[in-house]
């Protein structure tokens, strides 16, 4: 389904629909899964030489997993079965790696935006000047930028399903096709 910048994006049966698709795709999930979380088990709960990487390693490893996961999952939800099923359960190629500086970018965007909307929000308040700035303030500046992060978050998600299927497109597309819906 396309949809387009002006149609309303029907949230209720997105939802629906995505939970049926999961219970209907229930197996190849577990095709695809299984040797991630293999891989998982490996790593955290077997003593395995995986086990005594260093942490950033580690993390890599993690990343580079759910990378692969997530695109496999979105792939199984949002095309035909005969085009999911010839892929390899291992792989690593343009889809993912859209995926990946996708994300990169959403999270460089909003950590910037965390850090200029804090101090943003401070100033706003009268607190910027001041070397010492109550607990309360400090609160309200972080809330307002967790949620000014969070309205961003879900703007920019949408490119995420779109890198997974192959589409190449920015991630200001996102941010276009999602005006007005948020």
């Amino acid at each position: 389904m396309t949809v387009s910048a002006k149609q309303d994006l029907p949230i209720k049966n997105i939802f629906i629909n995505a939970l049926k698709i999961i219970l209907k795709n229930y197996w190849t999930l577990l095709y695809f899964g299984w040797p991630y979380v293999v891989l998982y088990f490996g790593i955290e709960v077997i003593d395995s030489p995986l086990a005594n990487l260093p942490k950033i390693l580690q993390t890599l490893i993690y990343l580079v997993i759910a990378t692969i996961v997530i695109v496999h999952c979105h792939r199984i939800f949002l095309l035909p079965k005969n085009e999911v099923k010839k892929e390899s359960v291992f792989r690593w190629g343009r889809r993912e790696t859209k995926y990946a500086t996708s994300v990169f970018v959403i999270s460089m965007y909003n950590t910037a935006i965390f850090f200029v909307g804090y101090w943003l929000i401070k100033a706003a308040v009268g607190v910027f000047d001041s070397v010492e700035i109550s607990e309360d303030m400090s609160f309200v500046a972080r809330v307002l930028s967790f949620f000014l992060i969070l309205y961003l978050w879900v703007r920019f998600m949408l490119i995420l399903p779109d890198a997974a299927v192959g589409n190449i497109r920015p991630v200001s597309w996102a941010w276009e096709i999602s005006s007005g819906k948020t």
